[in-house]
């Protein structure tokens, strides 16, 4: 009997992934920028919403924003909003100490790629930037091409 177990697309990336980290705690920030690092990701750092915006506009190789609900200025779900319309393949994954299922939804709605909580677990959070990626991959590549995929190749 043939398997069915799922398979993981291999789809290589050019380049190491640059993931722009929009959090106003200095620690959390410090943490963040820190595993990414070691995990062999590019990281550049806002404290603000307004920052986060001028690096989105300013920086064409950005691949991942992890973007804090609460964050000074301009808040999180502004700058998604805003974020997806300068780029709507932008991969956005939004970060929230709230357990609140409105702000996960409306961020959601918005095109957030995912919705985490505060305190972050780690593994998750790699998980989850290598499934978003993934996603970013797969969708740049020709309809045709997604159709003739060989799970065996």
């Amino acid at each position: 009997m043939e398997s069915r177990e799922p398979f993981q697309l291999n789809l290589p990336l050019e380049r190491r992934a640059l993931v722009l980290i929009v959090e106003d705690d200095h620690d959390t920030q410090t943490v963040l920028s820190h595993f990414l690092s070691i995990n062999e990701y590019d990281v550049l750092c806002a404290g603000t919403g307004r920052e986060a915006l001028t690096i989105i506009e300013n920086e064409p190789n950005l691949d991942i924003i992890l973007l804090d609900v609460f964050v000074p200025g301009i808040g999180g779900i502004e700058v998604l909003s805003r974020a997806k319309r300068f780029d709507p393949y932008l991969n956005i994954i939004m970060m929230t100490a709230l357990g609140d299922r409105e702000i996960a939804h409306r961020a959601l709605e918005l095109g957030a790629f995912d919705c985490l909580l505060k305190p972050l677990d780690l593994t998750q959070l790699e998980a989850t930037l290598i499934a978003s990626l993934s996603h970013s991959e797969y969708r740049k590549q020709s309809w045709w091409k997604r159709l003739i995929l060989d799970p065996a190749a």
